[in-house]
């Protein structure tokens, strides 16, 4: 069998790009439905990868595509904030008054970004399509985004919540080669307060699908 190759380890200059990231869009949050700058600042970095880039997805949601194939894997972060002040904060917090990245969504889009990093380095044996749904804090998002004619030749066979126990343990397999712990076939959601759930044996399984020699 041929080995697979590294293409989780997070090399220095793209972790700092992923940071860069997730601080610039914390410090630039945009309401559900309104992400306009947000959408470009994400299609800009996904084409600069090398990404097939749809763009418009249920108002301004976005689609990387890398890879080809009869089989379609997405994974799923989101482009929104909240209508809520950021009194306090890092260095990086809020300059928009009212509206704040207080759910988590900036981290969730740096590490697709980490993602897709990974996969313009090694492009998978599947289709896969890294998308940045809008809308998610109000409900109208993802029914947007699916009744979107767009949405028909990128709809996949199987799905992934890019929320807290699946992305930041993708982080740690990026970062430290440690597999994440969401079965292939979906997984509940869960919020940031929640704990990240013990490993999933089966992702070894869809790393091999992902690279399979």
């Amino acid at each position: 069998m041929t080995p697979l190759p590294n293409a989780w380890t997070l090399d220095p200059d793209t972790l700092a790009e992923a940071v860069a990231l997730r601080h610039e869009m914390h410090r630039c949050p945009e309401v559900s439905g309104a992400e306009h700058e947000t959408a470009k600042r994400i299609a800009s970095r996904m084409r600069a990868l090398g990404a097939e880039v749809a763009t418009g997805l249920g108002g301004t949601g976005v689609a990387a595509v890398f890879g080809a194939g009869d089989r379609t894997l997405m994974i799923r972060a989101e482009l929104d904030a909240l209508p809520i002040l950021e009194a306090e904060g890092p260095e990086h917090r809020s300059e928009v008054d009212g509206v704040g990245h207080l759910c988590g969504h900036d981290g969730h889009m740096a590490i697709l970004f980490a993602v897709a990093s990974a996969l313009s380095r090694h492009a998978p044996a599947i289709r896969v399509v890294l998308l940045f749904q809008p809308a998610e804090e109000t409900g109208a998002g993802a029914r947007a985004v699916l009744d979107d004619p767009k949405f028909a030749a990128l709809r996949p066979i199987w799905q992934l919540l890019c929320t807290i126990c699946q992305s930041c343990l993708w982080a740690l397999w990026l970062c430290k080669r440690v597999r994440w712990p969401v079965p292939p076939k979906g997984c509940m959601s869960r919020s940031l307060a929640k704990p990240p759930m013990p490993p999933d044996p089966k992702m070894a399984a869809l790393r091999g699908w992902l690279w399979r020699g």
